[in-house]
């Protein structure tokens, strides 16, 4: 093991998992099992977030005793000392210090290469679970061009796209709209957009393994975290309408400011399918063909009698007028 100069030491702090012994790194008791768990944890979950959470959750901190954070974990992970490189730097000059290792080089590059992709530029999200599929055997899950499932890249075990969807669907109902009413995001889910779907998928799904025999589903948060942490946004609060290029008029935008003073109840998509005597799957289909119009609050979608329902039935009455 090599020295190091003192004006290093009173310069540098030791990596995490390491302490000063006189001019030379060693492995510190304490925090280099941590460190060596945390390559582990990355190697199995892929997820800078679930290491982080994961490793909070055991009780583990920082050296300065906070919680670990996805940002710090990366930045643990990505040094190369773990593997048994220190990287010293004197006179301007970057110089390779060869220090015990905390874990092989081969699982040091495993990480890192996952790491790697991450930082890749992304393309647009094609499918709604893309990247947090897995097969039961370890592989990673992807769907090729032109395919209706998720294809394991190792054992070519299959499911198929629509089908995961119903299932995650399914464990919806556990997660409620809000404290106040008896709704789930599962009754939401079929009236979401895509890009709408995601985000819930995003934060809420740490990975999902797909066996032989059954297919599980790893979430990362509670239930009843899922307003915030998914949106960020309070349950009272109108977003907005989707904007077309024409409503983008200082009229229109003075019209739709007006609406957080609607004193009216806004219905839900149950209600407002009634009102109008029409399926929920027909005012579904009629909403996304931009035929009918709704506010966003949160993730919910909700109908003004008076703005959007009415609306909408006189332009039926005029249709059939015309025939």
């Amino acid at each position: 093991m090599n020295n190091h100069s003192n004006l290093e030491k009173s310069l540098k702090p030791a990596p995490f998992g390491y302490k000063w012994q006189g001019n030379m790194l060693v492995l510190d008791e304490l925090e280099a099992p941590v460190r060596k768990l945390m390559y582990e944890l990355f190697f199995r979950h892929q997820r800078k977030k679930t290491v982080a959470r994961l490793l909070n959750e055991s009780g583990y901190h920082t050296r300065n005793s906070a919680l670990f954070s996805d940002s710090t974990v990366e930045r643990i992970l990505r040094d190369t000392s773990a593997k048994g490189v220190f990287q010293s730097s004197q006179n301007g000059k970057t110089k390779e210090i060869q220090i015990e290792p905390i874990v092989s080089k081969e699982l040091w590059e495993q990480v890192n290469s996952i790491l790697n992709q991450e930082t890749k530029p992304l393309k647009k999200t094609v499918h709604l679970f893309a990247g947090l599929v897995f097969c039961g055997c370890g592989g990673r899950m992807s769907v090729p061009s032109n395919s209706p499932k998720y294809i394991c890249q190792n054992c070519r075990h299959k499911i198929g796209t629509d089908d995961l969807e119903e299932i995650f669907r399914e464990h919806l109902k556990g997660f409620p709209v809000s404290e106040t009413e008896p709704e789930t995001l599962f009754d939401y889910w079929q009236s979401l957009t895509k890009d709408d779907k995601r985000t819930i998928i995003e934060q809420l799904v740490e990975r999902i393994v797909v066996g032989a025999g059954d297919i599980r589903i790893e979430f990362g948060v509670s239930p009843n975290s899922l307003k915030t942490m998914a949106f960020g946004q309070q349950a009272g609060e109108i977003l907005s309408e989707p904007e077309t290029e024409a409503e983008s008029s200082e009229t229109f935008r003075e019209e739709k400011s007006q609406t957080a003073n609607l004193t009216e109840p806004l219905m839900n998509e149950v209600a407002a399918a009634r009102f109008l005597g029409i399926s929920r799957m027909t005012l579904l289909r009629r909403r996304n063909a931009g035929e009918i119009r709704f506010f966003r609050v949160g993730f919910r979608v909700l109908y003004s009698k008076e703005k959007h329902l009415l609306p909408f039935l006189e332009t039926c009455e005029r249709e059939t007028g015309k025939e």
